[in-house]
């Protein structure tokens, strides 16, 4: 399951500048890696992100200000003030477990938005299977060309099944 996670959070965060989840404390105390997810479904509200900046204290509580604002916009109470947040340097892993745990539901609502309407469960699951094989059709590009994807999972001692990539799918429609 941590695997999975770390696959999902790769998948929305890949590609941004100065972003790295590596673990659930860290990774998101400069804000961006919680900006950067936001962004991939509400960039109109993120806005630039790579005018986001993370050298100083208060870029990084800007960050986390900007990323709690557009996630409170969209019914995800802040478990965490920023300044404590970036203060503290490493928040509690079950803290930010459970604040993350709220993402799915307004993200996947935030694709139907984006879609033009409300989606149906076949709809969702249509375009959660597709996200997950354009995924892997790009970690495997990047394996065989030796890519930063496939480093990064090397680095993290992930690995990917990639015979059964629908083996075990977000939602099935019922």
């Amino acid at each position: 399951r941590r695997q999975r996670q770390m696959c999902i959070r790769d998948r929305y965060t890949f590609g941004y500048p100065g972003v790295e989840v590596t673990d659930l404390t860290t990774s998101f105390v400069d804000g961006l890696a919680f900006c950067a997810l936001l962004h991939n479904f509400f960039p109109e509200e993120i806005g630039d992100f790579r005018a986001l900046k993370s050298k100083t204290r208060e870029d990084k509580i800007n960050n986390l200000a900007l990323a709690f604002s557009v996630a409170e916009n969209h019914g995800i109470t802040p478990l965490m003030d920023p300044e404590d947040l970036v203060d503290h340097g490493k928040p509690d892993q079950k803290c930010m477990a459970t604040y993350l745990s709220s993402f799915p539901k307004v993200l996947t609502d935030a694709d139907a938005k984006h879609k033009g309407g409300i989606m149906t469960k076949e709809e969702h699951y249509a375009l959660q299977k597709k996200k997950e094989q354009e995924f892997m059709e790009q970690y495997r590009r990047s394996k065989e060309g030796g890519g930063e994807l496939a480093t990064r999972f090397k680095q993290k001692k992930i690995v990917l099944d990639e015979s059964t990539p629908d083996e075990e799918p977000l939602e099935e429609p019922t």
